[in-house]
């Protein structure tokens, strides 16, 4: 059965392959979309990962200078101001995959046909855990410049990273296949000005062999951990 309906795939798209190019020239054209522009902010991990799924899929994106955004505020639901703060992407929808990135960052998904299986998903804001503004209004752009973390060499009692995203979880998997004890914090708390939710990895010199660090370090910059 996969033999004779892939042949009659074949087969079908040769007699209608004008119309085939056509359709597929028309859905990578530039189409009035409703959003030029989407601004994603938040967490620099979290971007770090939506940068990864974009560049996967050619989806071209940039930063931006703006302080603020006007547009439709998503979480919010309503069209309003937004202070940006952080990492921020800028995926435009004026590229050849402008359809594309309109149907991953739309706002709200509806389904019109109820008899339809529900084949929606999340918007990937929402979806990554990051604030975005779907807006129309002119922005300045510039190169998107991922940031590279790199822990010096230093002596000290202990080690802490917080734990944000799924990176967090590659990077334990891999200090603890190395051999370096971790544990993790119940309760909250804060030192030298920052804070750590519960759940952060605490990795203790007097747990540990003689020597740890380097390899500890090399591990930390090679995930973009900040110890």
């Amino acid at each position: 059965h996969h033999h004779t309906t892939g042949l009659s795939t074949v087969e079908v798209a040769g007699k209608n392959h004008t119309q085939l190019n056509t359709e597929f020239r028309n859905f990578y054209s530039n189409k009035n979309h409703k959003y030029k522009n989407y601004v994603v902010y938040g967490n620099p991990k979290k971007i770090n990962a939506l940068q990864q799924l974009l560049a996967a899929h050619e989806i071209n994106y940039k930063s931006t200078q703006n302080s603020k955004i006007k547009g439709y505020v998503f979480g919010k639901g309503t069209i309003g101001t937004a202070q940006l703060s952080g990492s921020n992407l800028v995926v435009s929808t004026d590229q050849p995959k402008g359809t594309l990135v309109d149907v991953l960052f739309e706002p709200q998904t509806k389904v019109s046909d109820s008899l339809t299986y529900d084949i929606t998903a999340w918007t990937l804001p929402y979806a990554y855990g990051l604030k975005a503004v779907a807006t129309n209004t002119p922005i300045i752009t510039k190169a998107f410049q991922k940031q590279n973390i790199k822990n010096k060499s230093v002596t000290a009692m202990g080690y802490i990273a917080k734990w944000e995203s799924m990176n967090d979880a590659r990077f334990l998997a891999a200090i603890m296949q190395a051999g370096i004890k971790v544990r993790h914090n119940h309760k909250p708390f804060t030192t030298r000005g920052s804070t750590f939710n519960r759940g952060s990895l605490l990795i203790l010199k007097h747990d540990n062999k003689k020597g740890f660090e380097k390899t500890l370090r090399n591990l930390a910059n090679k995930h973009h951990i900040k110890l």
